[in-house]
């Protein structure tokens, strides 16, 4: 458990093996890369938007940019996401984290209770300040998912924004397209969002129910 508080160079600079464990990513996503991504089945268009966002990740990561990948239930956003932050730790010396959206107002709750640190079952009190500061590139896995109420409006919006404002990029997925994102988070939040992320549309087959 790492306890005191750490710089970005402390994460950059960590061996590929314990980078990619501290993307944190669930074990029942492990096998979820590019590769295995099934272009089949799956959005051939948006495979090319990732892999071209990935050829040129060192100028992304330079300048901020992330992608916001919406579409359906099933349609492999998740997959993509998971395979490029992956891929993106591998190929750059840089730190990542996965999180789902909900397990970061999880995350807040806890935070709000403890007196503005995490308690001590995390693996660090400064998470959540990492996800918002530090780590190079973030997954926020299902937008849109989290309970609408203010508090949560006001924490989703405050980790993008203060990302943005740090000009690390994140790689986010939703359901939600900006017209309906907007009407939940606000417009000028979305105008914003969309300053830092290229909107990626994700259509397709179920790949939960491919071949079944």
């Amino acid at each position: 458990m790492t306890t005191g508080w750490k710089g970005p160079r402390y994460w950059r600079n960590r061996p590929l093996e314990e980078r990619l464990s501290n993307l944190r990513i669930p074990r029942r996503f492990e096998s979820m890369t590019l590769e295995s991504y099934d272009k089949s089945t799956g959005d051939q268009d948006v495979y090319y938007a990732i892999m071209t966002w990935l050829k040129n990740a060192e100028e992304n990561i330079a300048n901020g940019t992330g992608l916001y990948l919406f579409g359906g239930t099933g349609v492999g956003k998740t997959h993509l996401a998971i395979g490029l932050l992956k891929e993106v730790v591998s190929k750059v010396q840089i730190s990542g984290y996965y999180i789902p959206t909900t397990t970061y107002m999880e995350m807040m709750y806890d935070e709000l209770n403890n007196e503005g640190s995490l308690p001590e079952e995390y693996e660090s009190p400064y998470t959540s300040k990492y996800l918002r500061a530090i780590y190079d590139v973030v997954v926020l896995d299902g937008l849109g998912d989290e309970n609408d109420t203010d508090f949560t409006r006001r924490s989703i919006i405050n980790l993008l924004n203060q990302r943005i404002n740090n000009n690390l990029p994140t790689i986010i997925t939703s359901l939600y397209n900006p017209k309906k994102l907007s009407l939940r988070y606000g417009e000028r939040f979305v105008s914003i969002l969309q300053s830092a992320c290229r909107l990626v549309p994700v259509s397709g087959t179920d790949q939960r129910n491919a071949g079944k």
